[in-house]
């Protein structure tokens, strides 16, 4: 299954250039993998990490679906 992955705050820094290049980042997962699956297939420490799934804020344990919207971020971050 395919979702849309997006990084804003310091994951943006770290990972999109690396992982993403492209504003447009589509990355195949597990079907019904979570945002947790996600951090970790990535490489990303899941402990302060927030997990927005088609504009809606999500427990990182939720199921991700075929052509999901995924917002990974710092909670703490000032990038709308």
């Amino acid at each position: 299954m395919q979702v849309k992955l997006h990084f804003m705050g310091p994951l943006k820094q770290r990972l999109a250039a690396k992982v993403c290049p492209d504003k447009n980042c589509y990355l195949e997962i597990s079907e019904h993998a979570s945002p947790r699956e996600l951090l970790h297939l990535l490489g990303v420490e899941d402990s302060n990490v927030l997990a927005l799934v088609n504009g809606k804020p999500v427990d990182l344990e939720a199921k991700l679906n075929d052509g999901d919207r995924v917002v990974l971020m710092d909670p703490h971050s000032k990038e709308a």
